[in-house]
């Protein structure tokens, strides 16, 4: 690995440790928000936790950490599942939650050592199969589901400071050109999916307008936040 890479890597290992050390008391307010039933606080906490999980993902998945960025994925897709009120938080669901992030710390570990995380996939697999077998409908309580905003709202939410994705520490190395082909792919990908969405928006019902703006947001920060980490200050503006 050429010190460009290793200080890349270095870069991610700390941004991810920050996120992981701010995660873990956030998940001991999450419950204690849904054992008070304070309904505004437990989405709040969802959203924020959800996207420090997203930006380890995002940034994993630009870096080819191929482990860690499957890791998030799950458990991305389990905090996605909550809240959108799909699922109820159990305490089992939480464990799950809280533990991956003892194994998101031994993967930085690893990945400081050996600069890469190919060769852990014993290391999450049981993990993930579990956070997939969580991510599925029952019949468990759950969070009191607020009443359906109007499609404005949504621009609202993420305007708020507090459900905006961590800023990244500017990085001041080289992109190599494999990443930045990942990245104009991936772009692509997601460009291509906003179009989907949108199309047709003003003739759709409005529980669909309102989904596939969300989606719409959320796609459009992954990219902006992954242009951010490769330094294209014009396209993350």
């Amino acid at each position: 690995m050429d010190n460009t890479s290793y200080e890349l890597c270095e870069t991610f290992v700390a941004e991810s440790l920050d996120y992981i050390d701010e995660l873990e008391p956030q998940f001991i307010e999450l419950n204690q928000a849904l054992a008070c039933s304070d309904q505004v606080a437990f989405q709040n906490l969802m959203n924020h936790i959800f996207r420090l999980i997203h930006t380890i993902k995002g940034s994993a998945g630009s870096l080819g950490f191929k482990n860690i960025a499957t890791l998030a994925h799950k458990a991305e897709n389990l905090l996605d599942s909550i809240r959108h009120h799909k699922i109820g938080l159990t305490p089992h669901r939480l464990n799950l939650l809280t533990g991956s992030l003892d194994i998101f710390r031994t993967l930085m570990a690893i990945l400081q050592q050996k600069q890469t995380d190919e060769g852990t996939e014993h290391l999450i697999t049981e993990l993930a199969a579990e956070l997939d077998l969580a991510n599925s409908d029952d019949k468990t309580p759950k969070a009191p589901k607020p009443a359906e905003p109007k499609v404005e709202a949504f621009f609202g939410v993420f305007d708020d400071e507090e459900e905006k994705a961590p800023t990244p520490v500017a990085v001041k190395f080289a992109i190599n050109p494999v990443m930045r082909t990942a990245f104009v792919q991936e772009a692509e990908e997601n460009f291509s999916k906003v179009e989907l969405c949108l199309i047709g928006l003003s003739e759709q019902a409005p529980a669909d307008r309102a989904k596939n703006v969300e989606e719409s947001l959320r796609i459009l920060h992954s990219v902006k936040g992954n242009a951010g980490f490769m330094q294209l200050l014009d396209m993350e503006t």
